[in-house]
């Protein structure tokens, strides 16, 4: 269930009545993006999101790099893409 409410005197007050009991926790958040830290303007670095998201990266950025296989003629692959597109 969603609902949408204002901060009156630091108190979250709903839009329009709600059927919650008392005491029942609920999640909050700014519907235009803003944070009470300022934190939605602020970029992590790229390390810092892969510690939150628990991957690393390849331990070598050559490790990303690939090369045309050598049984195969970059000039033959060519020669039949552009025949393929005639």
């Amino acid at each position: 269930m969603d609902f949408r409410g204002i901060i009156d005197h630091g108190v979250v007050r709903p839009l329009e009545p709600l059927t919650l009991p008392e005491g029942t926790e609920v999640e909050c958040r700014p519907v235009n993006g803003l944070s009470a830290d300022g934190s939605f303007w602020q970029s992590p670095s790229i390390r810092e999101l892969a510690a939150r998201q628990g991957v690393s990266g390849p331990p070598q950025p050559a490790a990303l790099a690939g090369d045309w296989p050598p049984a195969d003629s970059l000039d033959d692959f060519l020669a039949d893409l552009r025949t393929a597109r005639r």
